[in-house]
């Protein structure tokens, strides 16, 4: 494996990463529920529908293969998860179907097969996303395939407090996306589209945790209707937002 992801493997190994962001997601639920989060999540699984059916899709950081049985259900000609943890990796076997299989696989290197769809959700910010995502669109993307990832981001004051201070939530190599990184993605891949979610929702979700009993309040639903104004509006600071989609696709 390259050096970054055996740094990685070793990190969620012997630290205790993994077990502190569950906790942290859990107190701060309402972060990862509030209406612009699902909204997150539903265009997510949107793009991915409608291009699904026949496909034959990879799905990177696989982990235990929930998501990759998902995608071969919901149309996917075939599926193969690949991860870097032999561990998840031993349940992710148990899944295995026809059209369904997990490698062990570093993704900094090629694969050597194409793919109609490569997806991965959070995935991105752990490893060279310049070398991956250059290796993946020249030699593993099919012509008239797609990119799709979701990751963080982390040009607000906010995000850079927390990924600067909250150093146990994350490995040492992990590393949200910012804006000099979003203009290398738009130079580098001219079909790239960014869609951003979170702004006022961060703030939004985490004050109203300690008022209301439901994720979906007053609050949240009024900066759910706030970001998406200002995100078709202003496109300039979408990058001041929490989280975002990245779609590339290949003519």
């Amino acid at each position: 494996m390259s050096s970054r992801a055996t740094s990685e493997v070793n990190a969620y190994k012997h630290g205790s990463h993994r077990q502190n962001r569950s906790k942290y997601q859990s107190r701060f639920s309402f972060l990862y529920n509030c209406p612009n989060s699902l909204r997150e999540t539903e265009l997510f699984a949107s793009i991915l529908h409608t291009r699904m059916s026949g496909k034959k899709v990879l799905d990177i950081g696989c982990g235990t293969g929930w998501n990759s049985v998902r995608l071969l259900e919901e149309g996917a000609k075939e599926v193969h998860g690949v991860d870097i943890s032999a561990e998840m990796l031993a349940e992710a076997h148990g899944r295995e179907r026809p059209g369904l299989k997990f490698f062990e696989h570093d993704i900094h290197k090629p694969l050597g097969e194409k793919y109609d769809i490569i997806v991965g959700r959070a995935i991105l910010h752990h490893v060279d996303y310049k070398t991956v995502l250059q290796n993946l669109y020249e030699t593993s993307l099919a012509p008239g395939g797609i990119l799709l990832f979701m990751e963080p981001l982390s040009e607000n004051l906010l995000m850079r407090l927390y990924w600067a201070l909250g150093t146990r939530f994350h490995t040492p190599d992990e590393r949200p996306f910012y804006a000099k990184d979003i203009e290398w993605l738009r130079k580098r891949f001219p079909t790239f589209q960014m869609h951003s979610f979170n702004y006022f929702s961060t703030i939004a979700a985490l004050a109203s945790s300690f008022v209301f009993s439901k994720s979906n309040n007053i609050l949240t639903r009024w900066s759910d209707r706030a970001d998406v104004f200002l995100a078709a509006r202003f496109p300039a600071i979408q990058v001041r937002y929490r989280s975002a989609i990245f779609v590339i696709e290949k003519p």
